[in-house]
């Protein structure tokens, strides 16, 4: 494995990713800052409120 973490559970893309120490999600968005890199997110459909 190369020196990134990986992003993608090996038992397939849909499942959550494990737990590392300090984080608060399993998600890829608090990996991707918690490295430095650069994010962008989206929201596909307006809020209700809007």
């Amino acid at each position: 494995m190369n020196a990134r973490q990986r992003d993608e559970n090996p038992a397939g893309i849909h499942l959550p990713l494990d737990p590392l120490p300090g984080h608060t999600s399993r998600g890829r968005l608090e990996r991707v800052l918690r490295r430095g890199e650069f994010a962008v997110t989206t929201e596909l459909n307006p809020p209700d409120s809007a």
